[in-house]
């Protein structure tokens, strides 16, 4: 399994693809939804689904207050404290303007014995989260959420 190429801030997404890496450097660039390969004569390249939680959140913020709050470390550690998980499992893969807009991912607990169970209930408890609090528990309003292709708010 090849990586993905290092994160480039200037791009806010993963680096351009530099094709000297060999064949199946890659990049996955989430707010334009595409996923990029190098390809070479002879190279075989096997795309298999990963078994995670995807939800995007819109909050009432502009990216200014979500980043001097403490942006997205902050925001991690407030949806694994939330769901009571390491936050190493709640990976952010975009943040955006529209209000705020944040796309992210939890991914399940290899060691569980059931680990697609597991993040089945781990996903259970973010729905109902997003549900049925009321406050600001991810530092602003909520305005809308989806998980999946589902609308949740």
């Amino acid at each position: 399994m090849k990586a993905e190429t290092d994160w480039d801030a200037s791009l806010g997404s993963p680096g351009a693809l530099t094709k000297t890496k060999g064949c199946g450097e890659n990049r996955f660039v989430g707010v334009e939804n595409f996923l990029e390969f190098y390809i070479t004569a002879g190279c075989e390249i096997k795309v298999e689904p990963y078994n995670q939680i995807k939800t995007s959140v819109r909050l009432s913020w502009n990216l200014d207050e979500f980043y001097a709050e403490g942006g997205t470390t902050t925001f991690t550690d407030r949806v694994s404290a939330a769901l009571g998980i390491p936050s190493y499992r709640v990976k952010v893969v975009s943040v955006y303007e529209g209000s705020v807009i944040i796309d992210f991912i939890v991914i399940p607990d290899e060691s569980a014995e059931d680990p697609t169970n597991e993040l089945k209930n781990i996903n259970d408890s973010l729905l109902k989260l997003f549900t049925t609090k009321t406050d600001s528990w991810l530092g602003a309003p909520i305005l809308n959420v989806v998980s999946g292709d589902k609308v949740v708010i």
